[in-house]
């Protein structure tokens, strides 16, 4: 009974709420090569194509109007969505793990009904950051509906910063429910940083006065002007591993012990450790975070906290308790 409850709400739920789960702690005893520029061209050419279109209607079209046939170009449809399917079939080798489910391999083993049915999404590497291609996505495509949300709420005559924060509410709001909590029973903090990168590329596309990405010449035809480069966007915050999720409370226990029993003892490796310092090297604070940060503190409900369920939390006590007579 319980799974056909799970699996009406999985088809009747928006197709973008369907986008994957990821394990970051996969990749952790792995090396990837940085697929940067593979992503950076793939994102340029949907770029140029958009625009091509735009340009062919032979008629002005707004800045707003191009950022969303650009937005359109990374949309998730029926479940199936670009970045991902790029990086499947022409990434081979940079992506991990290879196999198509993997779920048997992961902390998320186990934890719900929907994960045994969409797998979880392989790991990429992108400057140095290990990332689940499910953030690409969601920095694109969830990225799109914080950006469509940002507009509406400065059109109501909210200020830049308000409606921002309008944005990530309503992230908070979606991770709570259909993009987390209901599909998975995971709520991500990585989905979250990564939704809000996306806004702030989809407001740099045309909507900066200095250094957007595109410009009109005379015409009012729209060009490329500079290059997206996602190092722009990308941080250590989209890893779950370093940025850890919060799980519902029958995943937890699951979660906390394949974490425990699995990647305790190869913390401390040189790998993992030489990662973690990169990390750290240049894991600023976004916006995003440090109102996240103001809502958990003022307790509002769509932003829980997971400071209980960290790996050095986790490690620690299990530390304590081998060694405890």
């Amino acid at each position: 009974m319980r799974s056909t409850v799970l699996l009406f709400i999985l088809m009747t739920i928006s197709a973008e709420a369907l986008a994957l789960e990821t394990d970051n702690y996969l990749a952790w005893e792995v090396t990837l090569p940085d697929s940067e520029k593979e992503f950076n061209k793939f994102f340029g050419e949907r770029i140029e194509h958009a625009l091509a279109e735009v340009n062919a209607l032979n008629k002005p079209v707004s800045c707003e109007a191009v950022s969303y046939r650009i937005a359109n170009e990374f949309k998730t449809i029926l479940g199936n969505n670009p970045i991902e399917d790029f990086a499947h079939s022409e990434l081979t080798g940079m992506v991990f793990p290879v196999k198509e489910k993997f779920v048997q391999d992961s902390i998320l083993n186990e934890t719900r009904f929907y994960l045994q049915f969409t797998g979880l999404a392989p790991n990429v590497q992108i400057n140095g950051v290990y990332l689940g291609l499910d953030k690409l996505a969601h920095f694109a495509s969830t990225g799109r509906r914080y950006f469509k949300r940002f507009l509406k709420r400065l059109r109501a005559g909210d200020t830049e910063i308000e409606a921002t924060q309008s944005a990530i509410r309503y992230g908070l709001l979606n991770e709570a429910s259909v993009l987390g909590w209901w599909a998975s029973g995971v709520f991500s903090y990585g989905d979250m940083e990564a939704n809000y990168q996306g806004l702030r590329f989809y407001k740099k596309l045309c909507f900066d006065e200095k250094d957007s990405y595109l410009s009109q010449d005379e015409a009012g035809k729209w060009y490329v002007a500079r290059k997206l480069d996602l190092r722009t966007y990308v941080n250590p915050y989209w890893d779950e591993s370093y940025n850890p999720s919060l799980y519902t409370r029958s995943s937890w226990p699951i979660v906390r012990s394949a974490i425990i029993r699995r990647y305790c003892g190869i913390k401390s490796s040189p790998r993992v450790q030489e990662r973690l310092r990169h990390y750290d090297s240049f894991a600023h604070q976004s916006f995003s975070l440090d109102y996240i940060r103001q809502l958990q503190e003022s307790g509002y409900r769509n932003a829980p906290i997971a400071s209980l369920q960290t790996t050095p939390n986790l490690c620690e006590e299990a530390a304590v308790a081998n060694t405890s007579p």
